[in-house]
């Protein structure tokens, strides 16, 4: 057959605050911030907002000082933070003075858990040990400013570490090394595990749309325009999470009256998940339509793993083409009953227990569960289950800290529904799970990790 021509046109949006924190320039009863054309807000106890377009580079010192001379600065002016337990904190912005820029930092140490840094700049959080990186060249975004924030969820005495790169990617001229610590008092609720009090994981939801069509449409071509009708096709995502990592565009023209699964023509966008970053991504293309049905469908995936597809074939995006004999191109609106590839649906259920438990047990011992990983497939078509299995060591949520387990791959699967069942035995900790399910589509669908799967708190008395 023969190939249309295929244009591509990329563009990302990110509905996010974009901001750019200037710089703290002294220990003072309130931080200075030189901002020109912006603000800096503060807001307790939801985080800060800050918008900013340009800096006066004149109020820094000299580069060449970055590695010798530099000394952490707090917008409270302390070098240390206490907290009550269980209420949320006044934000804390950190600096690093005699130097013009700041792209990167590296966190060592632990933070109290329900807290975290947060760059002002969006697009990136830690609540462990890791790399702080919000930089974003396409975007112009060439610093990262980290926030303390949130609400303290255990009481005791955390110290952590930063240290500050000229660049992205932890590159060029870099700081000494800073502790600050942070002590939270009062009680942890008499041997009660405190959930976390955020959803911290949420799979991105993709979406397909062609601009001035909808799904299942019949275009009617011109006489002589055969070949010479196109269409923008949008793939985008949005990710409640705030960590979208990806997205896919896929393509299929198959030949006329052949549903078998990709036959003739089919482009997934060289294969690759294009770069995104934040709540929302989008990847747009030019197409030429020939005669022949098109079916257009979005794979996205975030930052912890959990992807999500539209579904192939019309569960994307379907257009009808056909060729005219007229003088004008027409849309016919879609009709009512169209062939489907619905992706899985994943759910967990731990046996005579409800998500958000918690179990006491005795100093020391355990206690069993049997966990149920299932999906089901309306279009039957279901092909693997995979078991998710995370038990943090106490207080510390940094993704995957600890014992962490993917069920060592899909689980195969067949027809309309399956499950995968486990007997664990849970000692004293905060115990998640997730279901991941896959069909023979390449359709994915997860529940989330983290507490957006499930989790029992199991505490030992």
């Amino acid at each position: 057959m023969n190939f249309p021509s295929f244009h591509s046109l990329r563009r990302a949006r990110f509905h996010l605050p974009v901001a750019t924190l200037a710089a703290l320039l002294q220990r003072s009863p309130a931080v200075q911030v030189l901002i020109d054309g912006g603000e800096y807000i503060l807001a307790s106890p939801v985080g800060a907002v800050l918008r900013s377009t340009t800096v006066a580079a004149a109020a820094f010192g000299a580069i060449d000082a970055f590695a010798g001379a530099t000394t952490l600065i707090e917008s409270n002016n302390q070098p240390s933070l206490s907290l009550p337990l269980g209420a949320a904190m006044q934000p804390v912005v950190f600096g690093v003075n005699n130097t013009a820029n700041l792209g990167s930092w590296l966190v060592g140490g632990s933070l109290p858990p329900g807290l975290k840094l947060v760059a002002a700049e969006g697009g990136a959080s830690l609540s462990g040990p890791g790399i702080l990186d919000a930089t974003n060249a396409k975007n112009d975004i060439f610093n990262t400013t980290p926030i303390l924030q949130g609400t303290p969820s255990a009481a005791g005495v955390f110290t952590f570490t930063l240290q500050a790169y000229e660049f992205g990617a932890l590159q060029g001229l870099v700081s000494t090394v800073f502790s600050y610590t942070v002590t939270v008092t009062g009680a942890s609720g008499g041997g009660t595990a405190t959930p976390p009090s955020t959803v911290f994981d949420i799979p991105p939801a993709p979406k397909v749309a062609v601009d001035g069509h909808s799904s299942g449409d019949t275009i009617t071509l011109a006489a002589g325009a055969s070949g010479l009708f196109q269409v923008t096709l949008r793939f985008s995502a949005t990710d409640a999470s705030k960590n979208l990592s990806g997205i896919r565009y896929n393509l299929w023209n198959p030949p006329a009256g052949n549903l078998l699964a990709f036959a003739g023509l089919f482009s997934n966008g060289g294969g690759i998940f294009f770069p995104e970053s934040g709540s929302y991504g989008e990847v747009d293309q030019n197409q030429t339509l020939t005669p022949g049905d098109w079916y257009f469908w979005t794979d996205t995936q975030n930052s912890n793993g959990d992807s999500t597809s539209t579904g192939a074939w019309t569960a994307g995006f379907v257009l009808h083409v056909v060729q005219g004999s007229g003088t004008v191109t027409t849309t016919t609106a879609a009709a009512s009953t169209l062939p489907a590839d619905v992706p899985p649906n994943a759910t967990i259920a731990v046996d005579g227990r409800s998500n958000g438990d918690t179990l006491t047990i005795s100093k020391g011992g355990s206690v069993n569960v049997t966990v149920r990983y299932s999906a089901t497939d309306s279009s039957n078509n279901l092909t693997g289950i995979r078991s998710n299995l995370w038990n943090p060591p106490a207080g510390n949520l940094t993704p995957f800290a600890g014992y962490f387990s993917n069920g060592n791959g899909f689980v195969p699967q067949s027809g309309g529904s399956g499950q995968v069942s486990q007997i664990i035995g849970l000692t004293a900790g905060d115990w998640y799970f997730w279901t991941d399910a896959q069909n023979s589509h390449g359709d994915s669908t997860s529940t989330g990790g983290w507490s957006a799967g499930y989790v029992l708190h199991v505490v030992a008395q």
